[in-house]
């Protein structure tokens, strides 16, 4: 009797395996899954880019987007609107950990009023399963609710500077407004703290060359200037400066070269509009390169060889 039932039961066993044929009817169903669930994904993400402030319209606004896939841009569009929410793990739908890693990156050159989140700690780890994901983990050295106080102090300080950009009717002159008033509020401070971000310039009015072009860029795309920050070196040291759209052409913006509280060795000398320096203010790649060098990983757009001015 027992050995009737091992047989019996070896045999229900053997019914259950599954052919090949069924296998790729649930392997096909699954993938039919999958991008159900992906299409899904991609209909929310792009219900949320009005409030993202991203969209084919203004994608020249975002560089390093607008040279991605439209894959790699709903990568891209996820992270951002994680981050926007303070979400500690973002789910993407993608399994490249070096791509998201990289997408990550460029949504953070992209957009310089994420002044909250550490751009040197996140982390990205794959799920590689059937219906594969990455988790970004990112770091907030700010609430929610901090940032939003902050975000109260930087717009007092910046929107003077752009009411005045706004009285503007030309490019350069947006440009140059920009740079000024920008110039004239904040003073050069090694040991000022939030020195990454545009807090520092907006609210400390004291940075480093870090929250110089980052606001220049902030400043630049609130007025509709299509502007990226550039990160390397200069003399030796690390460095940042700007390359800002003049009516379609490229040129490259340092304003931290143009703070004469940089420039002097007598921090403690105050400024004058008369003081500010224009040598690294709309300049060609032929000059930059002399003394600048960009990080060789950055995607650049091209610039102009030759000085607007």
């Amino acid at each position: 009797m027992g050995k009737k039932f091992l047989l019996c039961a070896a045999a229900v066993v053997g019914v259950i395996v599954i052919s090949p044929d069924l296998q790729k009817e649930l392997k096909d169903k699954s993938q039919q899954v999958y991008w159900m669930i992906m299409e899904n994904i991609r209909t929310e993400t792009n219900e949320t880019t009005s409030k993202l402030g991203v969209s084919e319209e203004n994608d020249e606004m975002y560089y390093y987007r607008s040279q991605l896939s439209v894959k790699d841009q709903d990568t891209y569009d996820q992270i951002l609107e994680g981050i926007q929410e303070h979400d500690p793990s973002i789910k993407v739908s993608d399994t490249d950990t070096q791509k998201v890693s990289d997408i990550t990156k460029e949504v953070l050159y992209d957009h310089p009023e994420l002044f909250w989140v550490d751009a040197q700690e996140f982390e990205v780890q794959t799920q590689r399963s059937l219906i594969g994901y990455s988790n970004v983990y990112m770091t907030y050295p700010y609430s929610a609710k901090e940032a939003e106080a902050m975000q109260t102090e930087i717009d007092a300080a910046a929107d003077v500077i752009l009411g005045k950009v706004a009285q503007q009717t030309d490019t350069y002159d947006k440009i140059k407004a920009a740079y000024d008033s920008m110039i004239e509020l904040v003073d050069y401070d090694i040991d000022a703290p939030d020195n990454q971000t545009i807090y520092s310039v907006f609210a400390a009015k004291k940075s480093v060359c870090a929250g110089y072009a980052r606001s220049f860029q902030y400043l630049m795309q609130k007025s509709g200037i299509p502007c990226m920050t550039v990160f390397g070196d200069a003399g030796g040291d690390p460095h940042a400066w700007d390359l800002v759209s003049l009516d379609g052409t490229y040129y490259y913006v340092d304003p931290t070269w143009g703070d004469p509280v940089f420039l002097n060795d007598n921090r403690e000398e105050v400024k004058d509009v008369h003081d500010i320096y224009y040598d690294y203010f709309l300049c060609g790649s032929e000059k930059i390169t002399q003394t600048h060098t960009a990080d060789p990983d950055m995607m650049l757009p091209t610039c102009s060889v030759e000085d607007f001015i």
